[in-house]
C-alpha cells in the first residue's frame, strides 16, 4: 500500500510539472528580453520568488526578479548563463522546493546548488552570492523533507564560504508549517511573511554598500484577500500594501501582465506590476474588479497614478464568453477604473491572439473591435493594438508571450505613456 501511495504522489507531481512546463518555458524565454548588469541584485527561485515585487518592497529598482513558478533546480542550472553574463552585484538563491515536491533527493538539490555556486565563483567572482533556505511547508510530502534538505544546503554554503539565510526558522512555526496566518496554502507567504523576509534581507543587501534599503511595507498589514485562499489572494494582499505615486504607470491584468518585468522593459521605476496569475490565462475580469480598489488605495500613502495599463479578456476568450457579455463586463470594469483613479489616463491593451484559431476569430478578434470602439468614445482611454504586431511568429509561443513579444509590448506602451 505504501508503494502505491508513493507511486501516486510521484505520478501526480510529474503531471503537475508537465502541466506547468509551458509557463516555465515562457517565463525563461521572456528573460531573454532583459539584461542583467553589474549593479543589479538578482532574486532567483520558484513561485515564492516569482509572485513578489521585490524591487518595490525593498525600494530599489536595481533588484531583478528571476523567479519562475514551478522551477526545479535542474532548470535553474540550465538557465544560469544570462545571469552570470551580467556579473550582478548580488544574487539571492532559493532552490529545492519543487524538487522535493517532484520526488528529487536532497543530494540532487545540493549538487545543483554546488554547481551554481561554483559557476558564480569562477565566472562572476565579484558577485556576492547568498543562499536562502527552503521555506517551511506542510504541503503534500514536502514538510518532512525540507528541514533535512536545508541542513545539507547549509553545509554546501559553509564549504563554499557563501552566506546561508535561514528563512525556515523565520517563517516557520517550529513544526514544519508556515506561521499561523502567514500563508493560505502553507507554501506561498502572505504580506506578513514577505515583510518579515524583506526585513531579514536588509543587512545582507546593505553589507559593503553605501546604499541603504528599507522595507516598504507599512507596520500594520491588513489581511486582504477578497475570499480567495490561494496564491491570487496572497498576491492581492501583498501588492495592495505597496504604495503608488502620482507619476506611476500601473499595469493591471492577468498572467501576461504578471510575467512582464515592466520596470525593466520600460526602463523606469514608475512602472508597477499588478498582474495576477501564472499559467495561461490567469485571472478573469471578475477578479480584476475585486483587486483594483485594493491595488490603487490599499496603502494609505498611495495616490492616484498618472497612467493605468489595462489588459483583460484572455480568460473570457478561453472560456468562450460571448462578445455582448464581454462588452458589458469590460465597460463595468473600465467604469470602476475611472471611479478609483479619476485623473488617470487608461491604456486599453488589445486582447492577444488565442492559439486556437476558432476561439481567436470568434472571441478575441470580436473583443478587440469592442475595445477599439469603447476607447474611441472615452476621452480618458486609448486603445493599443498589440494583437496585430504580436501575431508575428517570433512574438508568442502558443498562448504565451516570449522575449520579442514583451519588447514589442513595452515599445507600444512607452510610446503612449510618453516615455
Amino acid at each position: 500500500m505504501k508503494r502505491v501511495l508513493v507511486f501516486l504522489f510521484v505520478f501526480a507531481a510529474l503531471l503537475s510539472a508537465w502541466a506547468d512546463e509551458p509557463f516555465r518555458n515562457h517565463r525563461y524565454a521572456a528573460f531573454r528580453a532583459l539584461t542583467v548588469r553589474p549593479d543589479n541584485i538578482v532574486m532567483m527561485g520558484n513561485s515564492i520568488t516569482n509572485m513578489h515585487e521585490w524591487w518595490e518592497a525593498l525600494g530599489d529598482h536595481r533588484i531583478l526578479n528571476r523567479g519562475v513558478s514551478g522551477a526545479v533546480s535542474d532548470e535553474m542550472v540550465a538557465n544560469l548563463d544570462p545571469i552570470l553574463a551580467g556579473h550582478p552585484a548580488q544574487v539571492y538563491i532559493m532552490i529545492g522546493t519543487n524538487d522535493i515536491g517532484y520526488g528529487k533527493t536532497r543530494e540532487h538539490i545540493a549538487e545543483n546548488l554546488q554547481t551554481i555556486l561554483t559557476r558564480f565563483q569562477k565566472e562572476s567572482p565579484q558577485t556576492r552570492v547568498h543562499v536562502q533556505s527552503i521555506l517551511p511547508s506542510g504541503n503534500g510530502q514536502r514538510g518532512g523533507k525540507i528541514a533535512g534538505t536545508n541542513e545539507l544546503l547549509k553545509t554546501v554554503c559553509r564549504k563554499a564560504g557563501v552566506p546561508y539565510i535561514d528563512l525556515y526558522g523565520l517563517l516557520g512555526d517550529g513544526e514544519g508549517h508556515m506561521k499561523a496566518g502567514w500563508s493560505f496554502d502553507d507554501l506561498h507567504p502572505k504580506a506578513a511573511g514577505y515583510a518579515a523576509w524583506c526585513n531579514t534581507l536588509l543587512p545582507y543587501l546593505d553589507a559593503g554598500s553605501a546604499d541603504k534599503h528599507f522595507c516598504q511595507y507599512p507596520l500594520q498589514l491588513p489581511d486582504v484577500h477578497e475570499g480567495r485562499g490561494d496564491s491570487f489572494g496572497a498576491r492581492l494582499g501583498t501588492l495592495s500594501q505597496l504604495p503608488l505615486a502620482a507619476d506611476d504607470i500601473v499595469f493591471l491584468g492577468d498572467e501576461m501582465i504578471h510575467s512582464g518585468e515592466w520596470h525593466e522593459l520600460l526602463g523606469t521605476s514608475r512602472a508597477k506590476n499588478r498582474g495576477t496569475g501564472w499559467g495561461y490565462p490567469g485571472c478573469d475580469m471578475t477578479w480584476l474588479e475585486k483587486e483594483i480598489p485594493h491595488f490603487l488605495h490599499g496603502n494609505p500613502a498611495s495616490v492616484c497614478p498618472q497612467t493605468i495599463v489595462l489588459y483583460a479578456g484572455a480568460q473570457e476568450a478561453e472560456s468562450g464568453v460571448e462578445a455582448q457579455d464581454f462588452e458589458a463586463r469590460y465597460r463595468q470594469l473600465l467604469t470602476l477604473v475611472h471611479a478609483q483613479a479619476p485623473q488617470a489616463r487608461v491604456l486599453l491593451l488589445s486582447v492577444l491572439r488565442n492559439a486556437d484559431p476558432q476561439k481567436d476569430q470568434r472571441f478575441t478578434q470580436a473583443y478587440n473591435k469592442i475595445l477599439k470602439n469603447i476607447a474611441r468614445k472615452d476621452r480618458q482611454a486609448t486603445f493599443i493594438d498589440a494583437y496585430t504586431p504580436l501575431c508575428a511568429p517570433e512574438m508568442m509561443e502558443g498562448n504565451y508571450v516570449v522575449a520579442q513579444g514583451y519588447l514589442k509590448l513595452a515599445e507600444l506602451v512607452s510610446a503612449q505613456a510618453g516615455l
